[in-house]
């Protein structure tokens, strides 16, 4: 079995069950990564970031195990908050995160994670 690339996985039409199946997967892990990092930061250093990772992880996991279109969309309107948050944080907030590339680059995964799931869930009808 041949390996989706990077473009196949992020960039192009979602075509095949496959593809799908990998963004999700991909996503997921993406995800349950940045959640372990904001729990550990939180842990030492700010304890909205621990609720903000364990509000990511279960979403991560209940995505990678459900495949849900509703999870994707939380995941989207979350990842939203997030970089909403970490823009007025740049303009004087005391609230929200620092790192705005950080924040698109999880609304641009959660978007394409959204986009499999509806494509998988056409698949499959």
């Amino acid at each position: 079995m041949q390996k989706l690339n990077a473009k196949e996985i992020w960039i192009s039409k979602i075509t095949s069950k496959k593809q799908a199946l990998e963004i999700i997967k991909g996503a997921s892990y993406g995800y349950l990564a940045i959640a372990g990092i904001q729990i550990v930061f939180g842990y030492f250093v700010d304890t909205a970031a621990v609720i903000d990772g364990l509000i990511y992880a279960i979403l991560a996991l209940l995505l990678l195990k459900l495949k849900s279109r509703t999870i994707a969309i939380l995941l989207v309107l979350f990842s939203g908050i997030a970089l909403y948050a970490t823009a007025i944080n740049k303009f004087g907030a005391e609230t929200g995160g620092h790192n705005m590339i950080l924040a698109i680059i999880m609304l641009v995964v959660g978007i394409r994670a959204t986009q499999a799931t509806f494509q998988l869930n056409k698949k499959v009808k």
